[in-house]
């Protein structure tokens, strides 16, 4: 007879998870789960469903803040939400939901957000009560021979955090806008430069100006992330500089040419709906 038990995680559970992560993404890099569990691992933030004592569902619950001109609410971006394929279509992800979404009302949380992922997923997470309502702008654009190359430099954490605030600020009279906080996002920035992001600052039209980007090498593409600046601008800067042709640029609001993309799924926990009004998910964990 199966004996099923949920409960947040313990750090014993840690060589156990370990394996189910990798069972569930073969690909995942022993480094990266290394650094995982060393920086970011919280047991009361880590929810399991065992069968027979043994892990075979999880979800992250990470802390984020949702910026409105009603003021912040706090919630929580779900990160690696897994199931072991031995044990899926059995309705264990929803029992583990159900019973992380008691803890978490309990907790005060208002909301739970994750970005889009693979269709298995984001059906059941929509079958969770979740709606598609993040969203961002994306725009493909060409590198010009004659574009300004200005230095760029790597920015360091503190000064990353005051800029990046300054920008949200600015957007959420546009937009709401969901971000980690400053522990949180600590862990964001490490991650991203461990698996080969960059966070730099450069000087455009006299302004220090931060970006967030990656190069697709094969591909000869810059994937800028965010930015305070212009972003044609700041990609053409960053394209030649990094010798990448072409440029997908995010962008909170909507520019020139742009095409809206849904990008994250978010989900009440008090019953009641998203804004319509999208949000906007400042540097979650891809």
């Amino acid at each position: 007879m199966l004996k099923i038990t949920m409960s947040a995680a313990k750090y014993a559970d840690i060589p156990q998870l370990k394996r189910l992560w990798k069972t569930v993404v073969p690909s995942e890099s022993d480094i990266y789960l290394q650094f995982y569990f060393q920086n970011r691992f919280e047991p009361s933030e880590v929810f399991l469903l065992r069968v027979n004592g043994q892990p075979v569902s999880m979800q992250s619950a990470l802390r984020v803040t949702m910026m409105t001109d009603q003021g912040e609410q706090n919630g929580r971006y779900i990160y690696g939400a897994m199931t072991h394929p031995d044990f899926r279509r059995q309705g264990y992800f929803k029992m583990l939901d159900e019973y992380m979404v008691q803890q978490l009302r309990r907790q005060g949380e208002s909301f739970t957000c994750f970005l889009v992922g693979n269709k298995e997923l984001t059906g059941a997470a929509k079958r969770l009560r979740y709606q598609p309502s993040i969203g961002r702008w994306m725009q493909f654009i060409q590198l010009h021979p004659d574009a300004p190359m200005p230095q760029i430099l790597p920015l360091p954490f503190w000064k990353f955090c005051q800029m990046r605030s300054f920008f949200l600020e600015r957007i959420r009279s546009e937009r709401n806008v969901i971000c980690h906080p400053g522990l949180e996002l600590r862990y964001v920035y490490d991650e991203l430069l461990l698996t080969g992001g960059r966070i730099c600052s450069f000087v455009e039209n006299g302004v220090e100006r931060y970006a967030v980007y990656r190069m697709l090498r094969q591909q000869k593409i810059l994937l800028l992330m965010e930015t305070d600046g212009d972003p044609f601008m700041t990609s053409q800067i960053l394209m030649q500089v990094t010798g990448m042709k072409r440029a997908v640029v995010y962008t909170p609001v909507e520019e020139d040419g742009g095409i809206y993309k849904v990008y994250g799924l978010g989900r009440r926990l008090d019953g009641g709906l998203f804004s319509q009004r999208s949000c906007y998910m400042s540097m979650m964990l891809d």
